[in-house]
């Protein structure tokens, strides 16, 4: 966001200068509902810095609380001095850190330069590496607070040098508060709450929620390329599942809801024996750990499951739908945050792209699903495959001693690239077995709000080196794999190959909105940037409203 880049549509001075407003007003929503947030909850974050924070407009969020605190401890200091960040005062000001006031203080000059990084694009002392950091900021006379002339007679410059100041003129977060952000305080970029969902152009009303991705760079890649784009690392992806109890299946403690989910429960139990669906254990996410840790800030995610049902998950998803957005918004004040009793599920969206020769372009697979009875969104287009991670994809002990030497005892484990992989042979019948599997990248994980799932998404690029050549397959290939009946094809009625070129996707993508499931927005979405990059992206989806 804080990068300006030079699009050959938008060079002219005037948009550039729009722009540059839109991103100042932004910066002020930011530190209104950013300074009412630390303030109201009272937590301490002793080494706030850019990657703490995710900026889901109109609201902050704070996704790694590594050294958080609402109390004081005496050793917290040293504590501090162990993740020396470039957000933080001078080391003599840390040295001293002896309470909790101290400790706010420092947020609030962290806070005061991580607002200057988002309106700049630099950081303090760009240029010097992690390691040399510490004995360079015991260096005399090094300043990091270097406002740009355009910043100096500005209200995000007045926070800044506020924020910035020596710690006994420095103001506590309230007072930050009430001097810039008092009641009455009017919001310059009139931000709906509805833009805490994902949005893209003429892409709206999603109800998805983005809680972390690894797609955030705006350089252009070339299509051709043949080796793996950056998804999660591999080890992020094997998860541990609880199942000493299992299934988990717990209804709602309200009694009227309990109720509802009973009625519901006996429901689709029914089904279950009328052979509409099948009732099979299912993964349901517990909790998600986001973590920006070690010098180079590496961005890293943690998932932990719990083994439920399918007839619970399809129960509680009918009570989530029954309860008024207040209720819903009370049972999810913080989306990033997972709750247990409503996550009965977890689900693998896995775009490909096809090989189609030398000088050729990659062709963009949708999957039509199926109108029968007890398949979900029947005859809307979903990306490649969509699978749900069960019991199916345990680890053999075998492979586990080697992947997880350290596994907890009690626990099962799952590879989520192994689901992805199960759900491409299943659903349209590609292989990709063996060393195949590397070329899985995932990049995405999702809270579809409307019906409380989380997922997770990526693609395949069947062009990829790692892949075996005989498993690279053309479209014309893997329409025929998917008309001979793979496993699913109940499922799913047909198959469409597009053109992968921006212009070209944008605008089949735009004459087929109506029909394109929520999740296939994100996904897409979400190929197209680690292909093309996210502002060219973003102004071709924009272009077209």
């Amino acid at each position: 966001m804080a990068a300006i880049e030079k699009d050959g549509e938008n060079a002219q001075a005037q948009n550039m200068q729009q722009y540059v407003n839109a991103i100042e007003k932004i910066m002020l929503s930011l530190g209104r509902r950013f300074t009412g947030e630390l303030y109201s909850q009272l937590q301490i974050m002793s080494d706030l810095g850019k990657v703490d924070t995710q900026l889901i407009i109109p609201k902050p969020k704070i996704i790694d609380f590594g050294l958080s605190r609402n109390d004081f401890q005496g050793d917290h200091s040293a504590a501090i001095q162990k993740v020396r960040n470039r957000y933080l005062p001078e080391v003599e000001e840390v040295d001293e850190v002896k309470s909790l006031e101290d400790l706010c203080k420092l947020d609030v000059y962290a806070f005061g330069l991580v607002v200057l990084f988002m309106r700049t694009g630099k950081s303090p002392f760009d240029g010097v590496a992690s390691e040399d950091l510490y004995d360079y900021m015991r260096m005399p006379n090094k300043n990091r607070l270097r406002l740009p002339p355009y910043l100096l007679t500005t209200i995000l410059g007045d926070i800044i040098k506020k924020c910035c100041l020596k710690k006994k003129q420095r103001p506590s977060f309230r007072e930050i508060r009430d001097e810039f952000f008092a009641e009455g305080f009017e919001n310059p970029f009139n931000l709906s709450e509805k833009s805490e969902f994902f949005e893209c152009g003429f892409l709206k009303d999603t109800l998805i929620f983005v809680a972390d991705s690894v797609v955030n760079s705006s350089k252009v890649r070339k299509v051709s390329i043949s080796m793996s784009l950056p998804g999660y690392k591999r080890e992020s992806l094997i998860c541990g599942v609880e199942v000493e109890s299992a299934p988990y299946n717990e209804g709602p403690i309200d009694e009227q809801l309990h109720e509802l989910y009973v009625k519901h429960f006996r429901e689709y139990q029914r089904k279950a024996k009328r052979k509409e669906i099948d009732d099979m254990p299912t993964m349901a996410l517990d909790r998600l750990m986001i973590n920006r840790s070690g010098p180079e800030e590496e961005q890293k995610v943690e998932l932990k499951f719990k083994q439920k049902s399918y007839v619970h998950h399809r129960a509680m998803r009918e009570v989530w739908r029954s309860l008024e957005p207040k209720m819903k918004e009370l049972s999810c004040w913080c989306l990033s945050e997972v709750n247990s009793d409503y996550s009965n599920a977890f689900g693998l969206h896995v775009a490909i792209l096809t090989n189609e020769g030398p000088g050729n372009l990659k062709k963009f697979v949708f999957t039509k699903r199926s109108s029968r009875p007890g398949v979900a969104t029947p005859g809307s287009l979903v990306c490649g495959a969509v699978e749900s991670c069960s019991v199916k994809d345990f680890l053999k002990r075998d492979t586990l001693s080697k992947l997880v030497p350290n596994a907890v005892e009690g626990l099962e484990y799952i590879s989520l690239v192994d689901t992805a992989a199960r759900g491409l042979i299943e659903t349209l019948g590609l292989p990709l077995e063996g060393t195949d599997k590397e070329a899985i990248t995932l990049t995405t994980i999702y809270l579809k709000f409307d019906n409380h799932d989380w997922g997770m998404c990526g693609f395949v690029d069947l062009t990829n080196d790692k892949i075996r050549e005989e498993n690279r397959f053309s479209f014309e290939r893997l329409n025929h794999a998917f008309t001979s009946g793979p496993k699913d094809k109940f499922e799913h009625f047909e198959i469409y190959g597009v053109d992968f070129e921006l212009s070209n996707m944008v605008e089949w993508i735009r004459e087929n909105d109506v029909l394109l499931a929520s999740t296939a927005k994100i996904v897409v979405v979400k190929v197209l940037e680690a292909f093309f990059g996210i502002a060219s992206v973003a102004n071709a989806f924009t272009r077209k409203m």
